[in-house]
């Protein structure tokens, strides 16, 4: 353990760059209007190059903050020691969130394979039904899935985002790489979230809630599976609030028994906090892109329209919230914040959780996060970065409880000796791209973890 840095993090560091930077630029762009047009290309080649040395010189090694019982795990993890070089290009935090976004796999190794989905239904305990999508890289055999029923290679259960899908480009990108770096040996599926990519059962038309419901349902998927592969060990991967929702369904007496290990990207954080922050303070508006996502996603999947088939108050809701994502609401984001996403919390979740009001329905949501974190007992690895633009370090530095080992050069996780949580400066929103081609740190570290799990177990 004294390999490790001591990792208390300067959590009111939200800025990527300096405060100078802004005028440095004004300066820059006011010299580029007046010099000839070959000084002018100069300036740009020499401003990149400079921007490029100042962001390879800005290289950190993460900031470690381990439970007792997980640090000899972290300790196989080279990824987590080694100094990280963001993306020159996509040093800033937005420019890492859109890329954790659209970013295909650019790892030459790997190289390009095809990737398609083999999807199943998963039905819940009320009847209600999600998607559950495997991730089939290049020439694999997908009937291997029905057939090879004892194998013994882990599967990854993965959620995505709180609008996310099996098609998004981090799900075919993170199962590029495993493919490549198992040798095909072990599995990935995306669960989906109710109505989102997934149609809704017609004997439960319950539309997604993002809370314990949602914890319930990845613990009926991964009854499902664990059923059909008894001898396959389970792992949970949850980016951002999918995140929040698998650190519920592990800390469950089931999911300690269910999952043998779990990787939060982005993740755990206040949904509170980020709402607020997203609806007030940030200037790009990652609230209605959201929104308007979710409500799209609900439309082509015909949830939107069974909803309001069978519910009478649907319609109406459903009216409000398209008022609210008018594209002119969009053109005035920077004058006016509106509140996208908790329109639709307000119109739709909260009734079917029975809360009186959308904050109660947050904090109810961040109280199952905190009550989450002391009832891990699986080894549990969360990537957080205080640049994050989604969900600062004021969203999640709550749930980070340490304190300093005596004689040791590391912080020591009290939040639970099964958690660990590894802090960058820069990184974005399930971000952290790193060297001039852009590959993902986050799917090395979250397979190196989760491949040191597994050895930890052999041992």
């Amino acid at each position: 353990m004294g390999a490790m840095e001591n990792c208390r993090t300067s959590l009111d560091k939200e800025s990527v760059f300096p405060r100078s930077f802004h005028w440095w630029l004004a300066l820059f762009l006011g010299i580029c209007l007046r010099v000839s047009g070959f000084a002018r290309c100069a300036l740009v080649l020499a401003a990149i190059a400079a921007v490029a040395c100042f962001a390879w010189a800005s290289g950190e090694k993460p900031r470690l903050v381990c439970g007792s019982e997980v640090s000899s795990i972290v300790l196989r993890c080279q990824s987590l020691f080694r100094v990280l070089h963001l993306t020159p290009w996509a040093w800033n935090a937005h420019v890492q969130a859109t890329m954790f976004c659209f970013w295909p796999q650019m790892n030459r190794q790997i190289g390009a394979r095809s990737v398609r989905l083999k999807r199943e239904l998963v039905t819940c305990a009320d009847l209600g039904q999600v998607a559950l999508d495997w991730i089939v890289v290049g020439e694999d055999d997908s009937e291997h899935l029905e057939t090879d029923l004892e194998r013994s290679d882990p599967i990854i259960l993965t959620l995505p985002g709180i609008v996310g899908k099996s098609n998004n480009t981090y799900f075919l990108r993170f199962g590029q790489f495993l493919h490549s770096k198992s040798q095909g040996r072990w599995r990935c599926a995306v669960k989906s979230w109710r109505g989102i990519h997934c149609e809704l059962s017609e004997a439960q038309p319950r539309p997604e809630t993002w809370g314990q419901h949602a914890a319930d349902d990845t613990l009926a998927v991964a009854e499902m599976l664990k059923k059909r592969y008894p001898k396959a060990p389970l792992l949970l991967l949850g980016w951002s609030h999918g995140g929040n929702v698998a650190l519920a369904a592990l800390a469950s007496e089931r999911g300690a028994e269910l999952f043998s290990a779990g990787v939060m990207v982005s993740s755990p954080y206040d949904l509170a906090g980020a709402m607020a922050f997203l609806e007030k303070d940030q200037w790009f508006p990652y609230a209605y892109v959201n929104t308007k996502a979710l409500v799209d996603e609900y439309r082509a999947s015909g949830a939107a329209d069974a909803l309001v088939s069978k519910v009478q108050w649907a319609s109406a809701a459903m009216s409000k919230v398209s008022d609210a994502l008018r594209w002119q609401n969009l053109a005035t984001h920077l004058a006016v914040r509106r509140p996208y996403g908790s329109t639709w919390h307000d119109l739709f979740t909260r009734r079917y959780t029975g809360h009186d009001s959308v904050l109660s329905y947050y904090a109810s949501v961040e109280k199952i996060v905190q009550q989450a974190l002391p009832k891990i007992r699986v080894p549990v690895l969360c990537l957080l970065s205080e640049d994050d633009s989604v969900t600062p370090p004021s969203t999640f530095s709550k749930f980070i409880q340490s304190q300093h080992a005596k004689g040791e050069d590391v912080t020591l996780c009290t939040s639970s000796p099964w958690l660990a949580f590894s802090v960058t400066k820069r990184g974005g929103h399930c971000g952290w791209f790193y060297g001039l081609r852009g590959f993902s740190w986050v799917d090395e570290v979250a397979t190196e973890f989760l491949e040191a799990c597994m050895q930890s177990k052999l041992d």
